[in-house]
């Protein structure tokens, strides 16, 4: 079989492209000659004309037929000019786009890119190439969209989905081959460069990303996930790999890369597994990877209906310490009615005391909320700050702005309802960070406060600051003033001392800050979910109460 060399880029904001590489190491364990470059650049979402060029030169340089591109929707018009670059400069190349992007809207891509891969590639993508270098016909491999030079479309059928994950290699790290923008210069990769951008992960220090399982079980409107159920109607889209796979991976890059000091399960909720899994994983874990499980803390994500007492202790005993748990909003009824999350309010905050009843501040946990929705009331967002106010507060927040994502339902509604048009700019790199964007009201500038000061705010403020005199006097205040707030200067410096003191990690407070949080007061902690409801949390079947039947269904 003839090698080709091809060339894999990642046009994300950070390195980890899970995806990628892995398709990158299954391309190199069929013989090919592969290269990965991550242009990775975050706030700028152009790249300069001398960054175009440098990589333009790169193709020059690394001469493959085929380069490979995978990118989110936020990088949709970056990855356009980058392939139209490409297009003008080296036009016997053949590109090749893939990525979430190009499975929710594939008939947008196709416009720029002549050949798209839709869905996942791990069989797609090797088919294509085999057919490719034997100089057959590829037309007719599914998952794939063509454009011909008239402008003709072709779309191909989905195959079903990948379902034993432990089929793939583990992600390409052969960081020989690889270069990386880096402070606006395309350079080769190196030690030093990967820990440096590994360094941006969680936790706050060298972290490797893993994916233990792919797909989530939850179909919120506001996420691709919606669509990727409905793209996949009748499969199972919550895969899980073995985790003793997970755990030789984990020891592997730990070999390779000593400065790695934790790991982060980048799984949509990696506590969907069973308990009995989970045990297995924590004895392994235990004998085989000791020097990433208690040399600092990792974690995972989470949500309320998986995560229980019983599965937490098992994780905690090794090691375990962030959880990343997404909440969205406080509004029960918004949240069911726009959001499809039928989650209730007292089931989030019977996990939270839980949390705090048994491990304290023993641990960080994040809990992720959207702001700006235009579909929200102010008084929805009240009620937001209304359940941030019954946390505990030494719990940390993320707070996210709102974004219509091609093909998500809600995008799809507002669409079809004329309230928004099919603009790339509407998603087009818009920072989740709210701090970036100034168009808040009232009750979102304090949702944005209560994001970065929770704990050291008084709760006769937060209180305050939501009584109905205050929104009311909030919502006449001038717009040209409200919008005049600019949080970004400060908000991270805050985010970092409220978890500091919430962690206990900064000095006691001066006498000052005593009196003014004199009236701190702790909150009532929510009434606890009768047994039988908390009970039905602890394995798949009972978790799909919440997902609408997506594990056993």
């Amino acid at each position: 079989m003839r090698t080709l060399k091809i060339t894999f880029v990642s046009l994300n904001n950070t390195i980890f492209a899970d995806g990628s590489r892995l398709l990158s190491a299954k391309l190199r364990d069929m013989g090919h000659d592969v290269n990965f470059v991550c242009l990775t650049q975050d706030g700028e979402n152009y790249y300069s004309e001398d960054v175009l060029a440098q990589y333009s030169a790169l193709i020059a340089e690394q001469d493959p037929e085929i380069i490979l591109y995978s990118f989110l929707s936020d990088n949709f018009i970056r990855a356009s000019k980058v392939t139209e670059r490409i297009y003008a400069d080296h036009p016997d190349r053949m590109q090749i786009w893939g990525g979430v992007h190009c499975t929710i809207a594939p008939e947008e891509a196709v416009q720029v890119c002549k050949v798209v891969v839709q869905g996942e590639g791990d069989l797609a993508l090797p088919e294509f190439i085999d057919r490719y270098v034997a100089g057959e016909d590829y037309t007719t491999v599914e998952n794939f969209w063509f454009r011909d030079d008239e402008g003709n479309v072709k779309s191909n059928p989905m195959r079903p989905l990948l379902v034993d994950l432990d089929e793939m290699p583990w992600p390409d790290y052969e960081i020989d081959s690889h270069t990386i923008l880096d402070e606006g210069r395309i350079q080769p990769m190196t030690v030093e460069l990967l820990e440096k951008y590994h360094n941006n992960a969680p936790l706050g220090f060298p972290t490797y990303p893993v994916l233990s399982s792919r797909g989530c079980a939850f179909r919120c409107s506001f996420c691709y996930n919606a669509t990727y159920k409905q793209i996949f109607a009748g499969q199972k889209s919550v895969r899980f790999r073995s985790l003793i796979d997970v755990v030789d991976e984990l020891r592997s890059m730990k070999d390779r890369f000593p400065f790695f000091r934790s790991f982060f399960f980048s799984d949509d909720d990696f506590f969907l597994r069973p308990k009995k899994q989970l045990a297995e994983f924590a004895v392994y874990a235990r004998e085989k990877i000791p020097d990433l499980l208690f040399d600092a803390w990792w974690g995972s994500t989470a949500t309320p209906a998986s995560l229980n007492k019983d599965k937490l202790d098992l994780m905690y005993e090794i090691g375990y310490r962030v959880a990343a748990i997404g909440v969205q909003t406080g509004s029960e009824e918004f949240n069911k009615r726009v959001y499809d999350r039928d989650f209730p309010n007292k089931l989030f905050l019977e996990k939270a005391w839980m949390i705090d009843k048994y491990y304290g501040r023993k641990m960080v946990i994040t809990c992720d909320f959207i702001v700006d929705s235009p579909y929200e009331t102010p008084q929805d967002t009240v009620e937001t700050v209304k359940l941030i106010s019954q946390m505990p507060s030494w719990f940390s927040l993320a707070v996210f702005t709102f974004v219509f994502y091609p093909g998500s339902p809600l995008y799809r509604k507002a669409i079809e309802a004329g309230e928004i048009t099919a603009d790339p700019e509407l998603y087009n790199a818009k920072s989740f960070q709210p701090f970036e964007h100034k168009n808040h009201d009232y009750v979102g500038h304090v949702l944005i406060a209560f994001g970065c000061m929770n704990f050291i705010m008084p709760r006769w403020l937060q209180k305050l600051l939501v009584s109905k005199p205050m929104v009311a006097i909030g919502q006449r205040i001038p717009k040209p003033i409200i919008q005049s707030i600019n949080w970004k200067p400060v908000y991270n410096k805050l985010w970092a001392y409220n978890q500091g003191r919430a962690l206990g990690l900064r000095e006691r407070p001066r006498a000052w800050w005593n009196l003014w949080n004199f009236w701190q007061i702790t909150p009532k902690k929510a009434e606890p979910v009768e047994a039988a409801a908390a009970e039905v949390m602890q394995e798949r079947k009972d978790i799909d109460q919440w997902t609408k039947g997506s594990l056993t269904g």
